[in-house]
């Protein structure tokens, strides 16, 4: 992009987030409330854009003005358990489920959980610990000589119900968990997600057999209403 495209882009996003600035926030409010009677939490979400003849026929908004309205990510929030949550999951559900500001905050005491599937370069204080742990009490051992974790952790370890046939023995998840409890290090043992609609065991990988990964509720996340 060159300095005068840039320049108009720059213009005409001005302008649009002026023409925002017109929509009569306390109607939609209201609108939103009247929705919300109904007990579902609602969003509106409006985006402007301008368009030439060689854009206008794309669907997605990546130069839009966008205003939210009612904004989701902007709500308190409550974790609850599902009747039907898995006993597996009765660790981290303790872990997470009460009331929080927005779900920045709950991502955050996520975050702060979260030792075994952080990604390369991203390993906080708490998967630093668990990694220590790990190489001292497992990979030192003879039958696990010359493995090497990974990033995420969870990628180098057993997981249950999995057999694999084309790698040397890795410890298990369970064992590792374990361990870290034994050492004080309090953890997630699921790659935890939260979405407005509730916490997900999320794992979108292909397994060793193709089997491919899965979305599992694990818990309600409801949000306050206006």
């Amino acid at each position: 992009m060159d300095y005068v495209q840039a320049d108009r882009q720059t213009r005409a996003h001005q302008i649009l987030y002026r023409l925002l600035a017109d929509v009569p926030r306390d109607k939609l409010d209201k609108l939103i409330k009247e929705l919300e009677q109904e007990g579902a939490p609602t969003q509106i979400t409006l985006a402007l854009k301008l368009d030439t003849p060689d854009t206008s026929h794309s669907i997605y908004l990546p130069d839009a003005a966008i205003q939210i309205y009612g904004n989701f990510d902007e709500r308190a929030i409550k974790v609850t358990r599902v009747p039907e949550s898995l006993p597996e999951y009765e660790h981290d559900i303790s872990l997470l489920e009460g009331s929080y500001a927005n779900i920045k905050e709950l991502q955050a005491r996520i975050d702060g959980f979260n030792a075994l599937y952080r990604r390369m370069g991203d390993d906080n204080s708490l998967s630093k610990k668990a990694r220590e742990v790990i190489q001292e009490k497992f990979l030192t051992q003879k039958k696990y000589k010359g493995q090497h974790l990974s990033a995420p952790i969870a990628d180098s370890l057993e997981m249950p119900g999995i057999i694999y046939y084309s790698r040397a023995r890795m410890p298990g998840l369970h064992e590792v968990t374990r361990v870290l409890q034994m050492q004080g290090i309090e953890h997630l043992t699921h790659n935890i997600v939260a979405e407005h609609s509730g916490l997900y065991d999320t794992d979108w990988s292909i397994g060793p057999h193709g089997d491919r990964g899965h979305h599992i509720k694990v818990a309600d996340i409801s949000l306050k209403l206006l």
